[in-house]
């Protein structure tokens, strides 16, 4: 731990990992009476806080850990600094319940998140992207971070003891004795120390909207969020992004440009609004989902909202560099199908800065040494899982049908379980009376 008194830390990357790791490590510096502390700075390649605030998706915070992991995401925002937890409760989606549809809107099973005796959530927490990333940083004091500073290359520290050396996009230097890698699945410095760990593509582009704020959300909005699968290999998905506010998605399969492709038509707003207005409903017919309320969510969204992702993930790699670490999808990027990058972000940042701390290490190395080797199987199995996922997407012919038929009976059995242990309720105190 001594190791860390007075040591220069950079952060490139001001998202969901960067800012964890940031928050974390100074909690725990602080617990354990690090002095001097070490000094953190958060290099972003974004000009201000705000530059990125209504972009992304919304995803789910859960408590349950992947794999080995000790802890989830839920547990990591309760337990970085007091207040975050509860201003993430006031952005939060108004229900968490998981639904699965055929192309039509019917409920094919429903999955409910488990409350607490006042009827909230108790172990998820579904969030918009922004507001995570946002919260967190207002947490970060601004003099940390430093705005307008892409790092595109480092060279590793030589040997314990000397610095790592920085470039930025100006072409301006500067030192770290330790350097967090943690920006994104497009990670220029990954790309730089590490050229041959490239994301894989997926085959599958998703095309996002968001609604304009509504008066009042259709009371099925309320509920939770819903996955339709579409007659073709496809699936939209439409959830809350907060109380007046409703997100969808197109997943199907496209060429890997066809996101580059997308984004540079939606810079048009009369480009993009042609688009909405007569490519998304040929899209969405021709994967096969339909509905009345999926088409009035559509026929609401915001053409400023537009946006494709390509589905792109990576195993992690092993950390050989002196003095360098990654977390989030800098080190494992994950798809939206994974449902657990927010989460592996939030964890990774507070493993590495508690193995940092409390590890009982010689040296920042072997710290990152043992994070890494602990938890590469969690974000392997949640990489996995979003594989599998994909595959249920992507299904086509006999395949599909089956999977729709085990999802409907599923369904059935869970409606039936659920049915019994509510006539337990009513029947068995009276019973034992």
């Amino acid at each position: 731990m001594a190791y860390l008194a007075g040591k220069r830390v950079a952060i490139s990357g001001a998202g969901i990992g960067g800012t964890t790791f940031a928050l974390a490590l100074e909690k725990a510096c602080k617990a354990r009476g690090v002095k001097p502390l070490p000094s953190i700075t958060i290099y972003e390649r974004d000009a201000n806080a705000s530059d990125r605030e209504n972009l992304g998706y919304s995803f789910s915070i859960m408590q349950a850990g992947q794999g080995k992991a000790a802890l989830g995401g839920l547990q990591v925002v309760r337990n970085l600094e007091q207040g975050i937890v509860e201003e993430l409760a006031q952005l939060q989606e108004p229900g968490a319940d998981s639904h699965i549809c055929s192309q039509t809107m019917q409920p094919l099973i429903r999955i409910g998140a488990k409350r607490d005796d006042t009827g909230k959530t108790s172990e998820i927490m579904r969030i918009m992207r922004s507001n995570l990333r946002n919260t967190l940083l207002n947490h970060v004091p601004p003099s940390k971070v430093r705005y307008s500073s892409t790092c595109v290359s480092a060279v590793p520290s030589q040997r314990e003891g000397q610095p790592v050396q920085l470039r930025f996009a100006d072409d301006s230097t500067a030192e770290c004795d330790l350097l967090v890698v943690a920006d994104g699945a497009n990670s220029k410095l990954r790309t730089a120390l590490l050229p041959h760990e490239q994301n894989r593509y997926a085959g599958l582009c998703m095309l996002f909207g968001r609604t304009h704020e509504l008066s009042k959300l259709p009371p099925e909005m309320a509920q939770g969020h819903y996955l339709v699968l579409g007659k073709k290999p496809s699936a939209m998905f439409m959830g809350c992004v907060n109380r007046n506010t409703v997100m969808w998605s197109l997943s199907s399969p496209a060429p890997q440009s066809a996101a580059n492709d997308l984004n540079a038509l939606f810079r048009d707003k009369a480009s993009a609004q042609d688009f909405l207005d007569h490519e998304v409903p040929q899209r969405v017919a021709a994967a096969g989902c339909g509905g009345d309320l999926l088409h009035s969510i559509i026929d609401r969204t915001d053409v400023t909202s537009l946006l494709a992702l390509s589905t792109m993930d990576k195993l992690p790699h092993p950390h050989n560099d002196n003095g360098i670490a990654y977390v989030g999808d800098a080190w494992h990027p994950m798809s939206p199908f994974s449902g657990a990058g927010a989460n592996m972000a939030l964890v990774d940042g507070w493993e590495l800065a508690h193995e940092l701390v409390e590890g009982g290490h010689s040296s920042a190395q072997a710290a990152i040494q043992q994070y890494s080797e602990k938890h590469t199987e969690r974000s392997t199995i949640a990489i996995n899982q979003g594989r599998r996922n994909m595959g249920f997407v992507t299904a086509s012919g006999l395949k599909r049908w089956f999977l729709v038929a085990g999802i409907r009976t599923l369904g059935i059995v869970f409606g039936l379980l659920k049915s019994q242990k509510s006539l337990k309720t009513i029947i068995w105190p009276s019973f034992r009376k």
